[in-house]
This record gives C-alpha cells, sequence and structure tokens, in this order.
C-alpha cells in the first residue's frame, strides 16, 4: 500500500515513537535469546540473558577439563542491564591463535600462570576460557568490547537522563563554553569542529557537530556527538573458534588466574578509566529508587569497592533468600533485579547474580554478568574434572584497576571464592564433588 502523509505528522510520529522503538528492540533482543533445550547440548549463551521462569537442567556431562586450579568455565559477559535481563555490548572481532597473533594483553598484577585443556562432549563454536588467556591451541576469535558514542544536545539539556552521570557533567561543560564562545562562530576561518574537539578529554573524540536548522548569521551548534576512543587494554567479552570445533576434540590453553587476596583487593585503586565506567556503571534510567536505597543501606559501613562487594554478597547468600529453579518469570513491565529482591527472594544464579552487579553499579563499583560453568566436579588425582549441563552458571565479575576481572559468588548454593587474607595461591571456587547447580 501507497499511504501519503503529511510530513509534520510523520516527524512528530517518528520523535513520539522512537523511545518506544528503543524498548521494542531490547525486548525484541531479549527474548529471541530463549532457546528450547530439546535437542540442545549445554547451555546456550547467546548476545542476551533474559529473566526467564522455570527452568530444568540435565546430568549430561557437556566438557572434561584439566587444570592445576579448578575455575569457572566463562562463555559470554554481559555490560548492559536492562528490566528484562542483560545484553552483551557491541564488540570488535580480533583473530588469534598459536601461529598468529597472541591474545591481547591484560591487566594481569598478582595472576599466576596455569596451564588447562578442555575437551567438549558437543560440536561448539563457543571456547570456554578460564582467567586471563595468555596462548590458546586453536585459531580463535576474541570479541573485544567496542566503545561507546554519546549524543550530548547542545540546545536542550533534557535528554542529558539518558547519558552516563560521569558525561553528564561534561555534557553541561561543552553548552557553558559553546555559548561563551558563540560570539566568535561567524569570524572567518573559524573551525568549529576543530574547537569543539579542543575542548574533549584525552581519551574521547568528536565523531561530529549538528548544526541548528533555522541558523542564520552564524552555525549555531544544536547536538555534539562523542565517542570513547578503543582502549590500550581491551576488555574481553567472548572466545570463538575460528572453525566450529567437534565433539571429544580438546583444546588446550594457557591462563592466568588470579592471586589476589582480600587484602590484596582491598588496597587496589579506584580511579576506573572512562571505559570501564561507560559500560559497567550503567543503569536503566528508571531503575527503582529502593534498589538503590537497598544497596547504600548494605554498603553504608564499606570504605572499598571490596567491602561494597563482601557486603552485597553476603547479603544474597545469606538466609533472606531461596535458591530455586521453579519460579515464576518477572510480570511484564516489572524489574527484573526488583522483583527478585522484594517481591519473590527466591531464584537460581542469574538472579543472585544480576542482584548483586546492579547494586554495585549504584554504588560506582564497576561490575558485569559473567556466564558458563561452574568448576564442576573432580575425577581423579590429575586434576580432570567433569562439567555437567547441571553446572550452567552466571556469576559476577567486579573490575579492580591493574588487577582485572575478578570473580565473586553471590549464589547460595555454591561456595564462596576462596581470596583468604594469606592465601597465595590461585583464586578459584571452593569445590566439592558436587557443589551445586545454576
Amino acid at each position: 500500500l501507497k499511504v501519503y502523509v503529511w510530513r509534520t505528522a510523520v516527524n512528530v510520529w517518528n520523535f513520539g515513537r522512537s523511545p518506544v522503538e528503543g524498548l521494542e528492540d531490547d525486548f525484541a533482543r531479549l527474548f529471541s535469546g530463549i532457546a528450547s533445550r530439546k535437542d540442545l547440548h549445554g547451555r546456550f549463551l547467546g548476545t542476551t540473558l533474559p529473566f526467564q521462569g522455570k527452568i530444568s537442567f540435565g546430568g549430561d556431562v557437556v566438557l572434561w577439563a584439566t587444570s592445576e586450579h579448578p575455575s569457572y568455565w566463562l562463555s559470554r559477559t554481559y555490560s548492559r542491564y536492562t528490566p528484562q535481563g542483560w545484553i552483551a555490548g557491541k564488540s570488535i572481532n580480533l583473530p588469534v591463535g598459536p601461529n598468529s597473533l597472541r591474545p591481547p594483553r591484560q591487566e594481569s598484577f598478582k595472576r599466576v600462570p596455569v596451564f588447562q585443556s578442555v575437551e567438549l562432549g558437543f560440536d561448539s563454536d563457543n571456547l570456554f576460557s578460564a582467567g586471563n588467556l595468555d596462548w590458546v591451541s586453536h585459531d580463535t576469535i576474541v570479541e573485544q568490547l567496542a566503545p561507546l558514542e554519546f549524543d550530548i544536545e547542545i540546545i536542550d539539556s533534557a535528554g542529558d537522563s539518558r547519558l552516563p552521570e560521569h558525561i553528564r557533567g561534561l555534557a553541561k561543560e561543552l553548552r557553558r563554553k559553546l555559548d561563551n564562545s558563540s560570539r566568535i562562530f561567524g569570524e572567518a576561518n573559524f573551525d568549529l569542529e576543530s574547537h569543539v574537539s579542543s575542548l574533549l578529554p584525552e581519551d574521547l573524540y568528536l565523531v561530529g557537530v549538528g548544526m541548528a536548522a533555522d541558523s542564520v548569521h552564524f552555525p549555531i551548534p544544536e547536538r555534539v556527538t562523542i565517542a570513547r576512543k578503543v582502549p590500550e587494554i581491551p576488555d574481553l567479552v567472548a572466545w570463538k573458534f575460528t572453525d566450529r570445533l567437534e565433539a571429544n576434540n580438546p583444546y588446550s590453553m594457557r591462563s592466568l588466574l588470579s592471586s589476589a587476596n582480600n587484602r590484596d583487593l582491598r588496597t587496589a585503586p579506584s580511579d576506573y578509566s572512562g571505559f570501564i565506567k561507560d559500560h559497567y556503571l550503567q543503569l536503566p534510567t528508571r531503575l527503582p529508587q529502593r534498589v538503590r536505597d537497598l544497596a547504600k543501606h548494605l554498603t553504608r559501613d564499606a570504605r572499598t569497592p571490596l567491602d561494597k562487594a563482601l557486603a552485597i554478597e553476603g547479603y544474597l547468600r545469606g538466609d533472606t533468600f531461596e535458591y530455586s529453579w521453579n519460579i515464576e518469570a518477572p510480570p511484564p513491565g516489572v524489574d527484573g533485579v526488583e522483583y527478585f529482591l522484594f517481591e519473590t527472594r527466591k531464584g537460581y544464579s542469574d538472579y543472585f547474580s544480576s542482584a548483586m552487579a546492579v547494586m554495585l553499579r549504584t554504588v560506582g563499583v564497576p561490575t558485569r554478568l559473567a556466564a558458563g560453568y561452574a568448576p564442576g566436579s573432580t575425577l581423579d588425582r590429575a586434576g580432570r574434572r567433569e562439567v555437567k549441563d547441571s553446572d550452567s552458571h552466571g556469576w559476577v565479575q567486579v573490575n579492580f584497576p591493574g588487577y582485572g576481572w575478578i570473580d565473586f559468588e553471590p549464589t547460595k548454593n555454591w561456595p564462596a571464592m576462596d581470596r583468604g587474607e594469606r592465601d597465595g595461591g590461585a583464586t578459584a571456587a571452593r569445590t566439592g564433588s558436587d557443589a551445586g547447580s545454576r
């Protein structure tokens, strides 16, 4: 059908619909990630991790691993939180392999090298990793989190609520300086883009300047689009084999596992980079206030990011919450974390981990959700372990500058991470023969 519509009406419709389209896009991406368990081997982990209801997992072995230190097996991390669940940020693919490029350098203070081998019980594109990969036996693609762009409205500040908190101050400063510079906009040979670029911090660059349509005597900047530069140390979020790996075809890797104890992490700096804050302090504009209030209450006596993490982790592992696979999904329009914390107080690892990650972000601690498999159970003294479908798991990673991403375990059915004050060994989950399940 051809429909002829008055242009002004179209513009009004598009303006009013844009926020709705954003919500629909998030909703569609989240719920397209829900896969049926029928005829699937292992857990399906795509670019979305929605809050689901009742789940079930079998006892099939999905992988066998040999490692000097038991560790979680990471498939993917998620950076963007929405009321319906998590979305993986856009990434840049980087090829690495045994005869080509080595894996990118990561923050590795207080980490020890550990050789590990993994044998999958099913064909897979996904490489399950542990710690910071330093070498891998197969050609792989590492996904590096891409920097974000930000649109700053110069004439109207109403859109600032959609910007990260640390970018709002820059937006206010740009408006002030551009307003004070307006008298020189009409001068000959004046380069507006160079002028705006000179006002930006070193780790941001100018993408473009949008001009007001009603400029008469001299150009008036209406919108400034800026972007974060690619960080010197990339943030790695997932690994995939270049060619699909067949079942029972093992791969090997050398990983750098954290040996930092709580005393080390308590003295870690908290001067997070702009890139880390862009992605890992992100929260929905309308996050329920009582989630923020609870996080503030739990961390009222915490003086460091580690103490905040331990306080929230300890609360979630307490008697207030029940671990269960048999739950109802959050109702439409309800924030999943709020629903878990204040309504049901019952869920599995995705809910416990989401609650910890979101609450830590509200108190200024960069955090992300990690998903994959727990360490599994020991088979023999040689360090061989078997990981079952029921070991499918989600946990929390907290960023400590210099140390990198450190694992935390808020789900009460799993042992807490062993980071004793005098522990010099590689950090790992304390695992028994059957520690728990998702």
